[in-house]
């Protein structure tokens, strides 16, 4: 009866928990991409103010804070001029001068937008998280800075808030057990003293009774 009762609390509370914490995961992991876009948005804004000069005058770009930046999140720089040639390429640094122009969203900041998403890249073979944006000069374009993640480090972060809720949730089914168990025991503890006077009394013993305060109160 014990289990029972402790196994109806459970699954009450699972369905519950169910209703509510599907919808919230969902909720929670179309957050945590939105927080990794605006993040990516915000450090290509950065990084763009970094590289603008250099751009602008014709200078070795400060390879060194990049390159640093690359090695903290892992994300990939790519630095390229008007031209759409890359000045700096944290992925290949021995190889720059690759024309980088027909990238979508490097030939969006080149006329000048700000574009930041995900898509599908064909040449990696998986979706990417991406910002790019221009750097300008006097009004005019002088190139564009664009940083990308795999879509692994958005999945990552994603599982992560999806076993955080799992956990939490799992933290919520034992403590409900445990509790559950206490009150199963309270309820049914004056129904086993009651099932023992009708043992007794069946076995021949006419002096068992029921006990007084045979339900919780």
């Amino acid at each position: 009866m014990t289990r029972r009762l402790v196994a109806t609390y459970l699954v009450i509370t699972a369905f519950g928990l169910a209703l509510l914490g599907i919808p919230l995961g969902i909720t929670f992991a179309h957050h945590e991409k939105d927080l990794v876009r605006a993040a990516v948005a915000r450090d290509a804004d950065t990084m763009a103010a970094l590289v603008e000069d250099s751009l602008e005058n014709g200078r070795p770009v400060p390879s060194a804070d990049i390159n640093r930046y690359t090695k903290n999140t892992g994300g990939r720089v790519i630095v390229v001029n008007s031209r759409g040639i890359a000045v700096l390429d944290t992925e290949n640094p021995q190889h720059p001068g690759l024309d980088y122009s027909t990238r979508p969203e490097i030939k969006a900041a080149l006329s000048g937008k700000r574009v930041d998403g995900t898509r599908h890249s064909n040449t990696l073979g998986t979706t990417l998280v991406y910002a790019a944006v221009p750097t300008t000069a006097n009004g005019r374009v002088t190139g564009a800075v664009r940083i990308i993640y795999l879509a692994g480090t958005l999945d990552a972060r994603v599982h992560r808030a999806w076993a955080q809720l799992a956990l939490e949730c799992l933290g919520v089914l034992i403590t409900v057990a445990l509790v559950g168990y206490v009150i199963a025991q309270w309820i049914l503890r004056p129904i086993r003293r009651l099932e023992e006077a009708t043992e007794r009394f069946a076995a021949g013993d006419l002096t068992a009774r029921a006990p007084g305060g045979a339900s919780p109160s």
